[in-house]
């Protein structure tokens, strides 16, 4: 497995509540492929987010897995700013 290194925070700490912002309601990460029946092989991965007051959902999609190490190293960054380091 790769290890990641997790980087140092690159914005300060800041409240967006004075910010036009939209609540999640939820996400799905997936495999994605570009044949519409599914078959084949998978070539991005995607970030899906739902807001409930938007009537879609909005993809982030990552073409490489450098991009998808990079964020998962930015979101185990700010857990560990805000939750502490993990154990495991």
């Amino acid at each position: 497995m790769k290890t990641i290194d997790i980087p140092d925070a690159k914005v300060r700490v800041r409240n967006l509540d004075a910010h036009p912002h939209l609540e999640c309601e939820g996400f799905g990460v997936y495999e994605w492929v570009p044949e519409r029946d599914g078959d084949g092989v998978a070539t991005e991965v995607h970030l899906v987010l739902d807001f409930p007051s938007i009537p879609m959902s909005v993809v982030l999609g990552m073409k490489s897995a450098d991009a998808v190490d990079r964020l998962i190293a930015a979101l185990m960054r700010h857990r560990n700013a805000v939750f502490g380091a993990s154990e495991s």
